[in-house]
């Protein structure tokens, strides 16, 4: 354990925004905090980062990390200094600890090398891309060798393309230096890739906390399987013929479209009717009419089109905790 997180609150007015927060956050390992905007995440990572009060509850850092410095968060915008160089702003806490001009400079420039920022290092932050802004953010925090690293919204100012290479570096360079991390996102994708583990934050609540697989496949409620991807919604009942699988309790199951498998037939005793279809990027997204609801799938290709007639095989259904 690194920090155990217990009942904790926090309140604006009379506005709630943290309700009985418990987390517990392991050393080294990576938990991303997802949930829609105002669901409270960007609080919580004030409060563990220091620069925020809680009104009720704690906050129990392990014996091991009580004598180090506070956690180090790196926000949505970077906030550089703009009149320093990347070189500057790397080493400005460095120099606010008075290190010695060859710590110092040695120190920075192996962090720039790690970072892929040297060439950058004379430049400053109007002259260099948003992810090189990032990095040399990332890296101002990480030369100072903190307990913890905090990530406001890694991904928010970067496009998609960069969002893929820098999902890959945040947990390449968490593994290489094994900081402990939180990162608070509304980014999905780039959660599951990162993340150790995944507590998910709806209205001020962590409503599940698990591994990005088992948070996915097992959500403990509708609130965070709908947060974490497309369901399907249909009388249970309706499962005989096309799933082995029979719900515990429930009159719906809920079924993800990758679940979903259709083949085509020309049996007019089909499961099912294909209504259309359309390209979603990686995959297609197929509708078909089921005993009068609507089933939709992902597809590789595009073989399906309005009219077909289609057998439907499940073969994962979602079981809620609760």
């Amino acid at each position: 354990m690194f920090l155990k997180i217990s009942g904790l609150n926090k309140a604006y007015s009379s506005k709630k925004v943290l309700s009985n927060i418990d987390l517990t956050i392991n050393r080294g390992e990576l938990i991303s905090i997802v949930g829609p905007s105002g669901s409270g995440k960007t609080t919580l990572l004030k409060i563990i980062a220091g620069i925020e009060n809680h009104d009720s509850g704690s906050l129990e850092f392990s014996e091991r990390e009580k004598n180090f410095s506070n956690p180090i968060l790196v926000f949505q915008d970077y906030l550089l200094f703009p009149n320093m160089t990347v070189f500057e702003n790397i080493a400005f806490g460095l120099r606010a600890r008075n290190e010695t001009q060859s710590s110092l400079n040695r120190k920075t420039g192996e962090i720039m090398e790690f970072f892929s920022i040297s060439e950058q290092k004379n430049l400053y932050p109007s002259q260099i891309s948003a992810g090189q802004k990032q990095r040399t953010a990332i890296a101002r925090a990480l030369v100072l060798n903190p307990p913890m690293l905090l990530l406001d919204e890694p991904f928010a100012n970067l496009d998609k393309e960069l969002k893929n290479s820098t999902a890959s570096f945040i947990k390449s360079t968490q593994e290489k230096f094994g900081i402990t991390t939180v990162s608070v996102t509304h980014d999905l994708k780039e959660a599951f890739t990162i993340s150790d583990r995944i507590a998910v934050m709806i209205n001020g609540e962590i409503l599940q906390h698990d591994t990005p697989y088992n948070i996915y496949r097992n959500p403990a409620s509708i609130p965070v399987a709908r947060l974490l991807g497309d369901i399907n919604i249909i009388p249970a009942v309706l499962l005989t013929g096309i799933s082995d699988q029979a719900p515990a309790s429930g009159k719906d199951v809920y079924i993800r479209p990758e679940s979903i498998h259709l083949k085509l037939s020309d049996n007019s005793n089909s499961h099912g009717i294909v209504e259309r279809s359309h390209f979603a990027g990686h995959y297609w997204s197929v509708y078909v009419k089921y005993k009068g609801y609507e089933l939709f799938s992902f597809n590789g290709s595009n073989i399906f089109k309005p009219g077909d007639r289609v057998d439907i095989t499940v073969d994962e259904i979602i079981e809620f905790r609760e």
